[in-house]
C-alpha cells in the first residue's frame, strides 16, 4: 500500500517521459497488489473492491487538482479497476497455504 500511495501521491513523476502506457501498467499493477493484499488479509471482496475503486477515482480528482505537475486521467481509472478486478480475481482463486505435514 505504501508503494501505491507513492505513485499516486508524488507530486511530479521522477525522471524523463516514460514508455506509452507505462503508467498504465503501473497503476494496474499497484492496485491488483492492493487488491490481492487485502483479500488474502481477509478483507470482503464487495468492502475492498468499493473501497479501491473510489480510491482510484478520488486519487486522480486530486491528482487534477491539488498535485503539481500532475494531472487526473480517466483511463488510469480504467486501469486501476482492472487491477483490482484481476487482484480479487487472482486472490480468490491463489492456493492457500495448508499445516498439514
Amino acid at each position: 500500500m505504501v508503494v501505491q500511495l507513492f505513485v499516486l501521491y508524488v507530486p511530479a513523476v521522477p525522471g524523463g517521459d516514460p514508455p506509452a502506457y507505462a503508467d498504465k501498467v503501473v497503476h494496474l499493477a499497484v492496485f491488483a497488489a492492493g487488491a490481492w493484499t487485502g483479500h488474502r488479509a481477509g478483507i470482503g471482496s464487495y468492502a475492498l473492491g468499493v473501497a479501491l475503486v473510489a480510491h482510484a477515482v478520488a486519487s486522480e480528482l486530486l491528482q487534477m487538482t491539488l498535485l503539481p505537475g500532475r494531472s487526473g486521467d480517466p483511463l488510469d481509472v480504467l486501469a486501476d479497476v482492472v487491477g483490482v478486478v484481476v487482484g480479487l480475481v487472482v486472490a480468490r482463486h491463489w492456493p492457500r497455504a495448508t499445516m498439514d505435514p
